[in-house]
């Protein structure tokens, strides 16, 4: 059974795609190659508007320009890309942990320590578990 376009989504806003860029991500994988305009049609959005998404996709590695002349088609690159995508992201997240740690003494001291009353935090869903987790590991 193939999962829908609408099962997909939230996997692809997983992965930082904004509801635009998946929804002209989609259009460009069905039509294969195209122009702005006809994905712009495809996917109700404005032409202008559309381009600055194709930019993006491209820029993410998930969508080619090849120019025949005067005109500039947008191919959409294999899907396998999502998963090369999603480990250079992961590189660039690894990457920005030694500058936190570089940065977290400066940022605690702008903190003034609380005192008095007892803070309590709330958390919610799946991201609040696991915070709970990190912080009884920590």
């Amino acid at each position: 059974m193939k999962p829908s376009s609408d099962a997909i989504r939230p996997l692809l806003h997983r992965i930082e795609l904004d509801d635009k860029e998946i929804e002209v991500y989609l259009v460009l994988l069905s039509l294969k190659v195209a122009r702005a305009a006809a994905i712009a049609t495809a996917s109700k959005q404005s032409r202008s508007h559309t381009y600055l998404i194709l930019r993006s996709l491209v820029e993410k590695g998930l969508a080619a320009e090849v120019e025949r002349g005067a005109v500039i088609d947008f191919i959409a690159e294999p899907p396998e890309r999502l998963k090369q995508y999603v480990q250079n992201r992961e590189q660039e997240l690894k990457s920005l942990v030694p500058l936190i740690d570089g940065i977290l003494p400066t940022l605690s001291s702008l903190t003034k320590p609380l005192t008095g009353a007892p803070r309590v935090v709330m958390l919610k869903g799946m991201d609040g578990m696991r915070q709970i987790y990190r912080d009884a590991l920590n």
